[in-house]
């Protein structure tokens, strides 16, 4: 995606909208931590009050696991993300310089 960019040509409207989208991509990763959080949470509370149920257990694994998959999938994400930009970045950054 960001490839097809043409590097020499980049303005200041171009270099803050990269830095938007660093940040962006940063709100998106504590959304999914919370997200997790929040399910870990829940998980732990659904066990506390209605541990005597039957089936109980298994409704909280299910939100432990969801929780975890939600917080490496967000980590996973960012990283990828945040790769894919500084290689950007380092490029335009090149190709400014060599102008």
């Amino acid at each position: 995606m960001y490839q097809e960019h043409d590097h020499a040509r980049l303005i200041l409207r171009d270099h803050l909208a990269i830095d938007r989208t660093v940040l962006a991509n940063e709100r998106t990763l504590l959304s999914y931590l919370r997200s997790g959080v929040i399910l870990v949470v829940s998980a732990v509370t659904v066990l506390k009050l209605f541990g005597g149920v039957p089936g109980v257990i298994h409704i909280s694994y299910l939100l432990l696991l969801l929780g975890a998959l939600s917080a490496a999938f967000g980590l996973l994400r960012f990283v990828s993300v945040r790769r894919r930009l500084a290689h950007f970045k380092a490029q335009a950054h090149h190709h400014h310089t060599a102008t």
